[in-house]
């Protein structure tokens, strides 16, 4: 008895639900709003060629990986550079890419105070390859 019953086929109509997930993104699409964002317009100075930097009246601030501070390559301390720090034209700060970001900054800070004239930071440029090293 129970083989003839009959076996009713389920059938889901695919194209149905595709052309209504199309119109579902298009309400969507339609219906939200759009915000344009407002950039702030900066007139940034453009580089010309600089005159060399004078090492005569330069301290060069070096941050290394486990946060020790060397001006001219002879370690001091913070509170050194705080209480003797002459008032220079300019200075080089170098940190090292694991150095604490607050120390550094704290440097910046110092350097601000004292009304240093220029202050330079060096960084490391990616190495860029040429069309012949990529293939």
């Amino acid at each position: 008895m129970i083989q003839n019953r009959l076996k009713i086929k389920i059938f889901v109509p695919f194209v149905a639900m595709a052309d209504i997930a199309f119109i579902l993104l298009i309400f969507l699409i339609v219906t939200s709003s759009y915000q344009k964002t407002h950039r702030q317009k900066l007139d940034l100075p453009r580089a010309h060629r600089s005159q060399p930097l004078q090492k005569k009246d330069t301290l060069e601030f070096y941050i290394s990986h486990d946060n020790r501070i060397f001006i001219n390559g002879s370690p001091v301390t913070l509170a050194k550079i705080r209480t003797t720090l002459p008032s220079e034209q300019q200075c080089i700060i170098t940190g090292d890419r694991k150095a604490s970001f607050r120390l550094i900054h704290q440097i910046i800070d110092i350097v601000r105070e004292k009304k240093y004239a220029r202050v330079f930071f060096t960084i490391r440029r990616k190495k860029t390859l040429s069309r012949a090293e990529l293939f």
